[in-house]
């Protein structure tokens, strides 16, 4: 208990000298590392006369700094009082309190980094870090004392009153309320979007779901071979399916692509309501908790979106919030049969649904699967989930002529490093080296075509037809330009990822009514299809999402669209779960873990949100279990 902890933690008063020394060199850190100007340290003569300067040394020299420093000053004296300080949360917070200033650097000059430049702005680079790291410590140390006592408190359990007169009917119809505000508050999205909406991907995925010549495919079609497992055949087979009844019953494409919205849109609420229900009558979440949760994906600046955009990534999310559903049910034993059954149903959903999804479940399985209570359903579903996988991807695939997905989706860090390599240094290449990359890179262009922000324009450039030894020459070759420079394999990497955390003042992307159309035009083009929104609904749509973007662009609600936030959030569950011995929640953070590693090793920065959307969906559910009497009773 809470107060048990208390009551043995060594108390400080305000008065007391070392807790008022400690919060003023806190306090002190943090405010400057809040108010540094990073960039003009970067003026190689700042340093000889820094007072003539000092109106440019700081971001801000009123009252707000002043402010700051009040405020961390009493956060810490009330930390210490509650013996709160969690010194166990140094790791993560030393990590985002690095990133803080190395994203500072790539966003305002996209090339200096403080590890590798020479000029004596390193100091107040390193100032910086440790001032940020200092925050993040505080504040996740404040995040924990929170969640304890919210947990002691049963702030957001059950109790007698929530069982009455409204609450009482939403208890009992948990479920089907869910649905029903999901469905509802989705009908005016779905009229102002119709049919739906494109993105990116979704001309070369209507290609092969209309069975013609895919649009900027890696490798040429013919009848026998008319679909590409780099897009999910499951997937790319439902939107055919509802493409062909479309024109059937209406002689419309509009007709199929809404049809296909539609049933997005249903599968979605249906994951999301049983997850509703779950934390009702199973983990005893109070209604108005999971109200708001449901509340949370309607008017999430980003999520809602993804009911009625055409991309494989919606679904999956909500298919995987059903398997961490399912699978923390099953290892608390709170899982009935059909619970069981539901598990095993959406394993195998998640992988048809994203190939990632494999190397994200089965390791959480077998995570899953060392706790004695369900050991035996874990390694039943697991068995299941590996041969499945084998069937369709050796056996089922090849049988429907399917062309395998390219090799260089799994090569986005090495290719961009040498990229990034050709582009700060190409006259330090050998021909050894020059020759391997041929192979691989037979038109060249690596370094003109190379965006620290996303891999596709150097992935674009791979030879499909490399065999695996010019792979092995070429690893060979990456090797010795690593030894050779490695500030470039460090800058690509972090430019890569630096945006999963650091929140950039450059909010993260969404696909605009308007780029929508355009990419309908792009899909008939390329398909001799007739894709087009309605003109008025579409005029409708763009200026509603004028006025949403105005509302995103708010602070503290743009920080909702921020990639990093949900990596912090991944990083204090992990973390909290880890201090306080909650295994099982510990456990079923491998899927957070995982789908981070995903994120890293992917194609784009933390700018492109869609990749991050499948971490969005679990949040929610993930900390309201937290909180659950279970985890009470679990952490006493």
């Amino acid at each position: 208990m809470l107060s048990k902890r208390l009551s043995k933690a060594k108390r400080f008063t305000p008065n007391s000298s070392d807790s008022q020394l400690l919060a003023i060199c806190l306090a002190f850190f943090v405010v400057i590392a809040m108010n540094l100007s990073l960039t003009y340290y970067q003026r190689p003569d700042w340093y000889t006369n820094p007072f003539a300067y000092l109106p440019q040394l700081f971001n801000s020299l009123s009252l707000i700094p002043l402010l700051e420093f009040y405020a961390i000053y009493e956060l810490v004296f009330f930390l210490r009082l509650k013996g709160a300080i969690r010194y166990q949360y140094v790791i993560p917070s030393c990590v985002f309190g690095f990133f803080m200033v190395e994203g500072h650097y790539f966003d305002s000059s996209n090339a200096i980094d403080f590890l590798t430049n020479e000029s004596l702005f390193t100091l107040a680079a390193l100032i910086a870090a440790i001032g940020y790291t200092i925050l993040f410590l505080l504040s996740f140390s404040t995040l924990d004392y929170l969640f304890v006592t919210a947990c002691e408190s049963r702030f957001f359990m059950q109790s007698e009153e929530s069982r009455k007169g409204v609450w009482a009917f939403i208890h009992t119809h948990t479920f089907g309320v869910s649905f029903f505000l999901l469905t509802v508050s989705l009908v005016p999205l779905m009229v102002t979007t119709y049919p739906g909406l494109f993105m990116g991907d979704t001309p070369s995925q209507m290609a092969q779901a209309l069975m013609v010549q895919s649009y900027r495919t890696y490798a040429p079609l013919d009848e026998s071979s008319m679909l590409i497992n780099h897009h999910p055949v499951i997937h790319t087979l439902l939107i055919r399916a509802c493409l062909r009844t479309g024109l059937s019953l209406f002689n419309s494409y509009n007709a199929g692509v809404f049809m296909y919205v539609i049933i997005q849109c249903v599968v979605m609420s249906l994951c999301i309501s049983y997850v509703s229900w779950a934390l009702v009558h199973r983990y005893k979440i109070s209604v108005s908790a999971v109200i708001a949760m449901v509340l949370f994906f309607i008017l999430h600046p980003r999520f809602h979106q993804y009911f009625v955009q055409v991309t494989k990534d919606s679904i999956y999310s909500t298919l995987l919030l059903v398997f961490v559903c399912g699978a923390s049910l099953l290892v608390s034993g709170k899982s009935s049969r059909m619970g069981v059954v539901v598990l095993f149903a959406v394993s195998i959903l998640c992988s048809l649904f994203r190939k990632e999804a494999f190397f994200i479940t089965v390791p959480t399985i077998v995570i899953l699967s060392l706790f004695k209570l369900s050991r035996k359903q874990f390694l039943m579903i697991l068995v299941t989930l590996i041969a499945v996988f084998l069937i369709w991807n050796r056996v089922m695939l090849p049988l429907m002529h399917v062309v395998p997905g390219s090799r260089r989706s799994s090569l986005s860090i090495p290719f961009q490093q040498t990229a990034r390599y050709l582009k700060e240094y190409p006259e330090d290449v050998t021909q050894e080296e020059q020759k391997a990359l041929d192979a691989v890179f037979p038109t060249g262009g690596l370094a003109e075509a190379y965006d620290q922000n996303i891999a596709d324009p150097v992935l674009h450039k791979f030879n499909e037809d490399a065999t695996d030894e010019d792979l092995s020459n070429y690893f060979i070759a990456w090797a010795s330009m690593l030894r050779r420079h490695p500030d470039a394999y460090i800058r690509a990497f972090l430019g890569k990822n630096y945006q999963f955390f650091y929140p950039s003042e450059r909010l993260s992307d969404y696909y605009p009514y308007a780029w929508s159309a355009s990419r309908m035009e792009v899909t008939n083009s390329a398909c001799g299809s007739s894709f087009c929104p309605n003109t008025l609904l579409l005029t409708v749509g763009v200026k509603l999402e004028s006025i949403r973007e105005t509302i995103t662009h708010l602070p503290i609600i743009n920080f909702l669209v921020s990639a990093s936030l949900y990596v912090y959030l991944s990083a204090f569950y992990v973390f909290y779960s880890l201090v306080h011995k909650r295994w099982h929640s510990l456990a079923l953070s491998m899927v957070l873990i995982m789908q981070i590693a995903v994120l890293i090793a992917g194609p784009t920065n933390g700018y492109y949100f869609r990749y991050s959307i499948p971490i969005v969906a679990n949040m929610p559910f993930l900390f309201l279990s937290l909180l659950s009497a279970h985890s009470c009773s679990e952490s006493q």
